[in-house]
């Protein structure tokens, strides 16, 4: 509950201003000169500006409130996503996490809507504090940051019951561990956004992978066109008879063989393109860091590498004649294709 003996107005005389005083006066004495020195010091993330008049002994607070507005305003005009919640409680949890590091107490913040401001992002908050000494302005900041969220959980359009749960949990207890909801908003933030991620991923590998398998098969039959028809006249008698008497003729089914070889091609790339997601969705969104990205990259490395090693080995078995003709133009071709697939994933 916010101290009822302090006075709130707002003025415009020096730009938008929120002045915070009392009918008797703020005497000076009963400031708390610590906190006075760091709020004049530096400026606080997450926190208004602040600035002070002394007159006679007796102190009135102004607040700058230039590109932001009241946070129950704008829940009127907008509606919130539960990213657009989680991002909101984060900053309130990161300013009273950290303001011990400003030797601030987290007694001193006005936690209410009516003395919450946001700018152009719902995550960029700006918070009201008093530097009384002796005066708690709130009964407890766990209860007050309940109290808000489960206000702000009306405006939201799709909220996540389970992880506000989880939250819930956190601000229900004595002693509230900031630094503990301040992990867990990030984990639910988290996973909020490898859902986002993962949908991104199966709608675009689809085309991509088909799109390389159309353009395989056309440099397929290109290369065809190019190769050279033998022509037996033109060898000699012998060699023709040879050929003729060893060598049953056998007509190649050179159409049925390429759109075989295609959809290989498009099988082992949609393959690499599934194995490839489940590795960065179950390994490196799971838990992201530097040491994940390195062991991603180099299992979607391992797995492409597998794959082509794979296609190669099988196509060896082909007869020595069809690979002489093939081979420089052909394994061209499809590993451009492979080639491309993995420059896909590793974007």
């Amino acid at each position: 509950m916010v101290n009822d003996q302090l006075r709130v107005d707002f003025s415009s005389s020096r730009g938008h201003e929120m002045i915070i005083d009392r009918e008797l006066g703020i005497l000076r004495e009963e400031l708390d000169e610590v906190e006075i020195q760091m709020l004049q010091a530096q400026k606080i993330p997450k926190l208004l500006p602040i600035d002070w008049v002394d007159i006679d002994g007796r102190v009135t607070f102004r607040y700058a409130l230039s590109g932001r507005r009241m946070l129950v305003h704008r829940l009127q005009t907008q509606q919130l996503s539960m990213i657009d919640f989680y991002s909101m409680l984060l900053s309130i949890a990161e300013a009273l996490d950290d303001c011990h590091h400003y030797m601030l107490r987290t007694e001193g913040f006005m936690l209410n809507d009516q003395y919450l401001f946001v700018g152009e992002s719902w995550s960029d908050i700006g918070l009201v504090y008093v530097p009384l000494r002796q005066s708690k302005l709130a009964v407890s900041a766990g209860e007050s940051v309940l109290a808000m969220a489960v206000r702000w959980l009306g405006y939201v359009n799709q909220p996540d019951g389970l992880g506000f749960q989880r939250i819930v949990q956190h601000l229900r207890g004595e002693h509230v561990s900031w630094s503990s909801l301040r992990q867990t908003i990030i984990s639910l933030l988290g996973v909020i956004h490898s859902a986002g991620l993962e949908q991104v991923i199966v709608k675009s590998a689809a085309p991509f992978a088909q799109a390389s398998a159309s353009r395989l098969s056309k440099q397929i039959e290109l290369l065809e066109k190019e190769l050279p028809e033998v022509n037996q006249s033109s060898l000699p008698a012998r060699v023709n008879q040879d050929i003729e008497e060893e060598i049953p003729f056998t007509p190649l089914e050179t159409d049925q063989e390429d759109q075989v070889r295609s959809r290989q091609v498009w099988i082992l790339g949609m393959g690499l393109i599934i194995i490839a997601a489940l590795i960065w969705r179950f390994l490196y969104l799971a838990s992201p860091s530097r040491t994940s990205l390195l062991i991603s990259g180099g299992l979607t490395l391992i797995a492409a590498a597998g794959l082509l090693f794979y296609w190669k080995r099988s196509s060896r078995d082909e007869s020595l004649l069809e690979e002489s003709w093939h081979q420089d133009s052909k394994w061209a071709g499809e590993d451009e294709g492979l080639c491309q697939i993995l420059l896909f994933l590793a974007m």
